[in-house]
């Protein structure tokens, strides 16, 4: 009573519940007598024994009790709280000392050298991400403001994923990483080796502008498109941008609106209806996947026209990327991927070799030819006009730039 004397109200409480379990277990513990003739109790039940422990506490017997767990949470969360400060005290210190203020101005002269990043893609910004900034001055060079993650696109074209999935500013990323990166709005028009300097239009106020340069990191991407087929360029669609997207899908809602005119002959319905797919590559075999499902859900809009559409897929050999791979990787591939399309409704895979393209026609090396509505092109590879212009003027010290073809 003495340790207890500043709670009586609970040591009254307490040892009442006390008095009640005890008198209640000797009701319930009583049985038949052994064979000594004394009384065999049962084992006091946990409602009971829980209440026990309990009062234990209050009496200062063992146990542990709504305090001392309270104390014991209280001490965790203090402890994670503690360490979650420190690791972000300690964060904050080393993006301080990557993220030192700038000397001068791009333009200007700097102690250190200055690498000039062109292009704001998957090489770009993982270049940009890992730099030492506090030896280098950093200058990152893109025409678009955000960086684009191209293997949704196929997803975006057809409505199953919006912009803000797959497009992030650039500055966002930059400032997300906490890295010393100028980044400017423009594009590279012209690159001078020889005086090691970079020709930029920005597309801001469409201002010229020229900046030197100690290191030149080329992130520009590639194009679509073979050497060996003419009319590419001019007839076909291609899948690089959110502008290409946006076009896709407005060509092929075009497509079924004037297939759905009256008047139509059945040779011009099947003809507007034709899409066809160059290339089988992971893009386009996973673009023939998208727009399969996408046409299921058109078809609902037309349904006359349901059992007119068909994708026409032309698999160019020795294609694109795919040849990096093992020959394993490559025999696995045409067997579970390629073989699977022939499978799919409305899909018809052709092996031919393609000549030329002409608008609304397709034109084989065979001589016989094939109408279409729209085509979309995802076979080989070719350097931008910027890459293209760089190597004739040094063809000497650029790398060779194989394009793959259907030859």
């Amino acid at each position: 009573r003495k340790n207890h004397a500043n709670r009586p109200h609970k040591l009254h409480r307490s040892s009442i519940r006390i008095c009640l379990i005890n008198e209640m277990h000797r009701f319930l513990s009583l049985s038949s007598k052994s064979s000594s003739g004394s009384l065999k109790l049962k084992t006091i039940p946990r409602r009971f024994e829980s209440g026990a422990r309990r009062d234990n506490y209050y009496l200062g017997g063992p146990g542990r009790g709504p305090q001392q767990r309270w104390s014991l949470l209280v001490g965790v969360a203090t402890g994670t709280a503690l360490l979650t400060a420190g690791l972000y005290i300690l964060k904050q210190i080393e993006g301080d000392k990557n993220s030192e203020p700038e000397e001068e101005d791009v333009m200007g002269n700097s102690k250190k050298k200055k690498i000039v990043v062109v292009g704001g893609g998957f090489a770009g910004l993982s270049f940009a991400k890992e730099i030492n900034t506090r030896r280098y001055d950093v200058i990152l060079l893109s025409p678009q403001t955000y960086f684009l993650f191209t293997p949704l696109l196929n997803s975006f074209a057809f409505g199953n994923v919006d912009t803000s999935s797959l497009a992030i500013p650039i500055r966002l990323l930059l400032r997300f990483w906490n890295r010393k990166v100028k980044y400017i709005e423009a594009e590279v028009t012209e690159i001078d080796p020889n005086s090691g300097t970079v020709t930029a239009k920005v597309v801001s106020d469409n201002s010229i502008i020229k900046i030197p340069y100690d290191k030149l990191v080329l992130s520009t991407g590639s194009d679509f498109g073979t050497s060996s087929v003419k009319g590419v360029q001019e007839n076909a669609l291609f899948l690089k941008s959110i502008e290409d997207a946006r076009r896709l899908r407005r060509k092929i809602l075009d497509a079924f609106e004037a297939a759905s005119l009256p008047g139509k002959s059945e040779k011009e319905v099947l003809k507007l209806l034709n899409f066809v797919v160059v290339g089988s590559n992971p893009a386009g075999i996973q673009f023939v996947k998208e727009i399969n499902s996408f046409l299921d859900e058109v078809v609902r809009m037309y349904p006359s026209l349901k059992s007119k559409t068909k994708i026409s897929v032309f698999p160019v050999p020795d294609d694109t990327l795919i040849n990096a791979y093992d020959k394993k990787i490559i025999t696995w591939y045409e067997k579970n991927q390629l073989n699977q399309l022939e499978g799919e409704k409305r899909v018809q895979v052709i092996h031919v070799q393609l000549k030329s393209l002409e608008k609304n026609k397709l034109n084989f090396q065979n001589g016989g030819s094939m109408d279409y509505g729209v085509c979309v092109w995802f076979s080989g590879l070719n350097p931008i006009p910027l890459i293209k212009k760089l190597k004739s003027k040094n063809p000497k010290k650029t790398r060779k730039f194989e394009s793959f073809s259907n030859k």
